[in-house]
């Protein structure tokens, strides 16, 4: 059955000092358990932001993208 959202586990983490934090993150894909090693939170959202975008591209061969509001 194809899935028809993303899933992940974010962790976020700190690897510098007080004066320059530097932060990096990883996902983890909870079906495959792999882990994405991401070295900045710009790195983080440029992953996904490219997922996403594969993902619509894919699934809209038109090139229109249906949102839907929530709540």
């Amino acid at each position: 059955m194809k899935r028809n959202y993303l899933s992940y586990l974010l962790r976020i983490w700190d690897i510098g000092n007080t004066e320059f934090p530097n932060w990096v993150a990883s996902l983890e894909d909870p079906h495959s358990h792999k882990v994405i090693y991401l070295d900045s939170l710009e790195a983080l959202t440029k992953f996904l932001q490219q997922s996403i975008n594969v993902r619509e591209s894919s699934e809209k061969p038109n090139g229109k993208v249906e949102k839907k509001k929530i709540g």
